[in-house]
C-alpha cells in the first residue's frame, strides 16, 4: 500500500487517493475488492493515466499494476500472447517481434498498460483493421464481489463482449489473451495536402490504404496526410527527421515549442508554420510495423482533438 498524488500524463488532472495498492496476484485483488465492499468504498485501477479527461475519477482507493506487468506466454503456433494487465504495449511489441509476431492495429502512443489500453477502447487507424480490443480472445477478471470470472466467446459471451472495452466498470482485469498476426513491415508515406483537397479526398485516402492518419496544425493551410501500407520492400528512408523521432529529440523539441505557444499565444501561427516547413516535409520510410505506427520514442506533452 502507498499513498501519493496521481497525475495524468500532461499534468492537467490530478488525484490524491487515501491509498494506492500494488497487488501481485488475483488473490490480493479479490481481497482488496472484498475489503472495499465491506467498508462501502470504491476501488479504481489506474494505468499510465494518459487521458486528458477526468475519466479516471480516482476515488479514495486506487490500484496500480506495476507488480503484475509480465508477459506470461507466447504461443507461436496459435499466434496468441497471454499477459498480465500491467504489461506495457511498447515492451509487448518487442517480445512479439522476437517471436515473429505482431499486433495488427494499435495507436501511435504505445506507453499504455494492456488493460488500460483495451478498457478505454484506445484505437489504431485504418478502415480495414479493427481496434486492438477486438483481438482479445480471453479475459480473466475479478468482479465487483471479489469473484474470479474467466470470459471468452463461449463462456458468458455478452459479459466478455462488454469486458473488452469495460471502462473500469465491470471489475478488475487480471489477465488478457490476444490473438496476433505474423510480423510485417510497413511503408509510411507523408504528404502535405491542401486543407480543402484533403477533406474532399478523405474517403479515397481511408479506403485506399491499410492505415492512415491526418494531422493538422492550426493556422496552417496544409494537412499532414500519413498513409501506411504493408510491404516487403527493404527497410530504410529514415533521414534526419526519422533520426530525431527514433532518438526522442523531436518529442523534447515539440514539448518546448508547445510550452512556448501556451505562454505566448500570438506566436502560435508562426511556430506552427515553421514546424510544418522544417519537420513535416514529404517522405517515405519502411520499418517494422510497430516502429512506424508509433509517433516517436519521445511523446511531446500536448493536447489534441480526434475525430472518427
Amino acid at each position: 500500500m502507498d499513498s501519493d498524488t496521481i497525475r495524468n500524463w500532461d499534468g492537467t488532472q490530478s488525484w490524491t487517493p487515501d491509498a494506492i495498492y500494488y497487488p501481485e496476484n488475483e488473490a490480493q485483488i479479490a481481497a482488496l475488492i472484498q475489503q472495499a465492499c465491506d467498508s462501502g468504498k470504491r476501488v479504481k485501477v489506474v494505468g499510465e493515466a494518459l487521458s486528458w479527461s477526468d475519466i479516471i475519477d480516482v476515488p479514495t482507493t486506487a490500484m496500480r499494476f506495476d507488480k503484475m506487468a509480465a508477459v506470461l506466454e507466447v504461443n507461436r503456433q496459435r499466434r496468441l500472447i497471454r499477459l498480465q494487465p500491467g504489461a506495457r504495449l511498447n515492451e509487448v511489441n518487442e517480445i512479439l517481434a522476437q517471436n515473429g509476431q505482431a499486433f495488427d492495429n494499435f495507436g501511435s502512443i504505445i506507453l499504455q498498460t494492456a488493460a488500460g489500453y483495451t478498457a478505454t477502447g484506445t484505437h489504431g487507424t485504418g478502415r480495414r483493421t479493427p481496434i486492438l480490443s477486438t483481438r482479445i480472445e480471453k479475459i480473466r477478471m475479478v468482479d465487483g464481489r471479489g469473484q474470479l470470472r474467466e470470459l471468452d466467446a463461449e463462456h458468458e459471451p455478452e459479459l466478455f463482449s462488454a469486458a473488452r472495452v469495460n471502462l473500469g466498470c465491470l471489475g478488475i482485469v487480471s489477465e488478457i489473451t490476444f490473438s496476433c498476426v505474423d510480423a510485417f513491415d510497413i511503408e509510411e508515406q507523408l504528404e502535405l495536402v491542401d486543407f480543402d483537397t484533403a477533406l474532399v479526398e478523405l474517403g479515397n485516402f481511408v479506403n485506399g490504404n491499410d492505415y492512415c492518419k491526418f494531422w493538422w496544425l492550426p493556422y496552417t493551410d496544409k494537412i499532414q496526410v500519413y498513409t501506411f501500407n504493408k510491404t516487403t520492400r527493404p527497410r530504410g528512408g529514415f533521414g534526419f527527421t526519422g533520426f530525431m523521432d527514433r532518438t526522442g529529440v523531436s518529442g523534447i523539441l515539440f514539448t518546448g515549442l508547445m510550452a512556448l505557444g501556451r505562454a505566448l499565444p500570438p506566436v502560435i501561427p508562426f511556430l506552427n508554420n515553421t514546424v510544418q516547413t522544417l519537420h513535416f516535409h514529404p517522405r517515405r520510410r519502411v520499418d517494422r510495423s510497430d516502429r512506424v505506427i508509433k509517433v516517436s520514442s519521445g511523446i511531446p506533452i500536448h493536447q489534441e482533438t480526434e475525430y472518427a
